[in-house]
C-alpha cells in the first residue's frame, strides 16, 4: 500500500495496524519493506501500531478515537495510544483542548524530533506535551 500511495503522489501515510516488529522477524522485515518504498517514493510515515492523528482547528479525526477534543494551544504527542487515549478522554471533560493529538507507536520513520520541529513552529501550537 505504501508503495501504491507513494505512486500516486501521497506524501504521508499513518498505519494504525500492528502486526510488524513486535510480532518476530516477518513483522521487522515488512517494516523494512514499508521504509524502502516510503523513501523511495519520498512518503513519510507515522506508526505502525499507533492511534492516529487528530488536529481539531480543522476538525481532522485521523484516528480510530471516536471523539474530538476542542480546539486549544497545546500539542499533545504520545507513543502510547492507551495513555494518549486516556489523557484526551480526560481533557474532553476537563475542557481542555489540543492544537493537535499525534500518537506515534512503533516509530518507523516519523520521531519526537520531527514533530518537535514542526509543532515548534506551528502557529496554532504554544506549547508541546510528550509522554515518551
Amino acid at each position: 500500500m505504501v508503495e501504491e500511495c507513494g505512486k500516486a503522489g501521497v506524501k504521508g501515510v499513518i498505519i494504525v495496524s500492528a502486526g510488524f516488529k513486535e510480532t518476530g522477524l516477518e513483522g521487522k522485515a515488512l517494516e523494512e519493506k514499508i521504509l524502502v518504498n516510503a523513501r523511495k517514493y519520498g512518503v513519510r510515515v507515522i506508526g505502525p501500531n499507533c492511534v492516529g492523528i487528530i488536529r481539531p482547528v480543522i476538525n481532522l479525526n485521523a484516528s480510530f478515537i471516536d471523539k474530538m477534543p476542542k480546539p486549544g494551544k497545546i500539542a499533545f504527542l504520545s507513543q502510547s495510544g492507551a495513555l494518549g487515549s486516556a489523557i484526551l478522554d480526560w481533557a474532553i471533560n476537563e475542557n481542555i483542548g489540543f492544537s493537535n493529538f499525534v500518537s506515534v507507536g512503533s516509530i518507523i520513520d516519523v520521531d519526537f524530533g520531527d514533530l518537535s520541529d514542526y509543532f515548534g513552529s506551528d502557529p496554532k501550537t504554544r506549547s508541546i506535551l510528550m509522554y515518551v
